[in-house]
């Protein structure tokens, strides 16, 4: 990129942003990408590029801590069903819509 202009070409933009050019001209003609046609050219400008592109930054956060979930390596409920329903599946015979439950038996 010429630091002299504050536009960038497509292939500046594409590198700049790693992905393909082919990319970009997508993003610009769906209006997701700030742009401008200068007789017929596809041109960005530098700093709008630049804010563009924070705008898709989020903060980190950190993992979700769930209830119910102790340390100990106690099970809950919610371990129990789903080893329930791992056990119903891996029990069904091919072809079935349900697994197969016999009558009076559940878990």
């Amino acid at each position: 990129m010429d630091n002299a202009s504050p536009y960038m070409t497509v292939s500046d933009v594409a590198a700049y942003l790693k992905v393909k050019p082919k990319t970009v001209y997508a993003w610009a003609g769906e209006g997701k990408i700030p742009a401008v046609k200068i007789h017929g050219l596809l041109r960005f400008r530098h700093e709008e590029i630049e804010a563009w592109a924070k705008s898709f930054e989020r903060p980190a956060t950190p993992a979700p801590k769930f209830p119910g979930r102790p340390s100990g390596g106690s099970r809950t409920d919610i371990d129990r069903i789903v080893d329930r329903a791992r056990r119903e599946v891996l029990r069904s015979r091919p072809g079935e819509a349900r697994p197969a439950v016999k009558p009076g038996k559940e878990g």
